[in-house]
């Protein structure tokens, strides 16, 4: 079993396969070039004969035709391959002839042809190559047919035709032969490098996803795929660490919650159902962490669609001041604790191509943080919109105190929340999932998101849309 294993193996290699293909074409240029080039030779030696007994043929014709007694010189320029004959084809009697069995009833061809007939000798067939013509003896009245022929069956270039691809044969079986087995040889050496690559990659496991494959100075296709192979492992290793992280933060943001849910259930369970007061207390405090675990996996849930591509944006022509004017009579009509004023900069012209509803969500995220953690005595939210050069960038700043220098870079991290914005303001329960919604929601859109603080203080959040999303 062993044995039919590995010949098997050997049989669906690469290099078995690379080399048997490349053995086939090279059987098949062989054979063709082969036989291109006994037709070729074959052509070309038939069109020198051809054109040799019509010299002769007419030569011996026009010899006689001027002539008034018989002079043998005349065929002694005749080669010895050529057989030639001169009748009268009325009486059919031979004036002169090198061959008394060339048949004299031919059909008359001053252009070399081939004439086969099957049977004629006693021991096989006659195939020639002909040319034949008539003429006038000198002061005669009848015509006269001159043939000139040669004999194809014992012609030197017919027989090597014949016998030329049974010498060949081995020959090419030969070549055939050596040509795999140095294809084979060198398609395995040349796949070394990627039987190295896969041993290396079968190794690697979530405890070294960083391991990097080693990428020579030739830079070739095997460089080529090495260095694809170092980026796929990178990428793999930072989605890796970044679930790895999300799945921590999940368990952390959900353990205060179900902490609090299983402590209010036992307390329920022991005494709290008979009190009446604690009772309400508890069943508040179960609704309210529920609550909260149901935003943060429904947030969740959202990002973990956008990422994967099961939601996709619909990208529809928007006037970008409308959109500002929806959100600012939507929070208007939001009851704050404290006055909110909104202000739009924005040309009303402005037009961009964009998924309307996600980039609501996006401006719906930034002004409720604005909101929720304003310690001003008024909320002050601006929304502006401005085109430079290639790019379309849409804002919102607030009046409050701004980021911290820690907060700016890991803002739009999953369940970050700034120390500042708990201490300002305890009361307001953030799950800090909703700058990581709008930084996906860029994404999709093909946009990119940045956060930083005003000259004039406080916080502006900014989304940068190329220009190939607006008309």
């Amino acid at each position: 079993m062993k044995n039919k294993a590995c010949v098997k193996k050997f049989f669906n290699s690469f290099p078995f396969r690379l080399s048997l293909y490349s053995t086939v074409i090279l059987s098949a240029i062989l054979i063709v070039c082969m036989l291109s080039m006994i037709f070729f030779v074959h052509m070309s030696v038939h069109k020198k004969q051809g054109e040799e007994l019509e010299y002769t043929c007419n030569g011996i014709a026009e010899s006689l035709s001027f002539q008034e007694t018989f002079q043998p010189q005349i065929f002694l320029s005749v080669p010895y391959y050529i057989t030639y004959s001169v009748y009268n084809s009325k009486t059919d009697y031979v004036y002169y002839s090198n061959d008394p069995l060339i048949p004299r009833n031919l059909p008359l061809s001053e252009k070399a042809k081939t004439y086969f007939e099957k049977n004629y000798f006693t021991d096989g067939d006659l195939k020639i190559l002909y040319c034949s013509r008539q003429f006038y003896f000198f002061n005669s009245v009848e015509p006269v047919t001159v043939i000139a022929a040669i004999y194809l069956d014992s012609d030197y270039v017919s027989k090597l035709s014949v016998v030329f691809p049974y010498t060949f044969f081995p020959f090419v079986l030969i070549l055939i032969l050596i040509s795999f087995v140095t294809s084979y040889f060198n398609a395995k050496r040349t796949m070394q490098p990627v039987l190295h690559m896969t041993e290396k990659v079968k190794k690697i496991s979530s405890s070294n996803i960083g391991t990097t494959l080693q990428v020579s100075s030739r830079n070739d296709e095997i460089d080529e795929l090495a260095r694809t192979f170092n980026s796929l492992f990178l990428r793999i290793k930072k989605d890796f660490e970044r679930e790895r992280q999300f799945s921590s933060d999940v368990s952390h943001e959900l353990k205060t919650p179900l902490a609090v849910i299983n402590g209010q259930t036992k307390l329920l369970l022991r005494w709290g159902k008979d009190d009446k007061a604690q009772l309400e207390t508890s069943l508040n405090s179960i609704a309210k962490e529920a609550k909260s675990m149901q935003v943060i996996i429904e947030n969740l849930l959202q990002i973990s669609r956008y990422e994967s591509g099961v939601l996709k944006p619909e990208f529809t022509k928007i006037f970008v001041y409308d959109l500002f004017e929806r959100l600012k009579r939507e929070f208007m009509s939001i009851e704050s604790e404290v006055p909110l004023k909104i202000e739009i900069i924005c040309e009303k012209h402005l037009e961009l191509l964009t998924d309307s509803e996600l980039l609501h969500q996006i401006f719906t995220v930034f002004m409720s943080n604005s909101l929720k953690f304003c310690n001003k005595a008024e909320c002050h939210i601006t929304l502006k919109a401005s085109e430079y050069g290639k790019e379309i960038f849409l804002s919102e700043t607030d009046n409050g105190e701004g980021f911290s220098e820690t907060d700016i870079p890991n803002v739009f991290n999953r369940f970050y929340t700034s120390n500042q914005a708990r201490t300002r303001n305890t009361q307001k329960n953030s799950t800090g999932l909703g700058l990581a919604i709008a930084h996906t929601l860029a994404s999709v859109l093909g946009g990119k998101i940045k956060a930083a603080n005003n000259e004039e203080g406080g916080a502006s959040l900014t989304v940068e849309l190329p220009v190939s999303t607006k008309t």
